[in-house]
């Protein structure tokens, strides 16, 4: 993740972030996220969904979140969360023409209605 590049207000205690898409054919999205936060511990979020717009659980999500691709175009993804609180949000990633960058803008809206929008910018290293 490119920090100076992002708005992420979830990054405060974050040293990295890695982002790597495992499998994105039009029929299974899968990736991978990497946290490391800047005491030194790592949570791996891992999500393998067909797209369906069906919603099924990330694997190490923090906040037991479940996943829904509900839009799909080369170069691009939708993707629907929601987790047990009630606490919910869209996400759209959007692949650079040269494959070098990808930018994921997300809006999560909590139990009041609140929203927060998050901006982050992956670089392949």
């Amino acid at each position: 993740m490119d920090f100076e590049r992002s708005s992420n207000p979830y990054k405060s205690h974050t040293k990295s972030v890695t982002l790597d898409i495992i499998t994105d054919d039009g029929k299974v999205y899968e990736s991978e996220e990497r946290v490391v936060a800047s005491d030194g511990t790592t949570r791996v979020e891992s999500v393998r969904v067909p797209i369906d717009g069906k919603f099924y659980p990330a694997k190490g999500s923090f906040n037991d979140v479940s996943i829904a691709v509900t839009h799909w175009e080369l170069g691009s993804v939708r993707i629907e969360m929601r987790a047990p609180t009630g606490l919910h949000g869209q996400e759209v990633c959007t692949l650079s023409g040269d494959l070098g960058t990808i930018v994921c803008e997300e809006t999560d809206t909590d139990l009041q209605g609140h929203e927060t929008f998050a901006k982050t910018v992956y670089v392949r290293g």
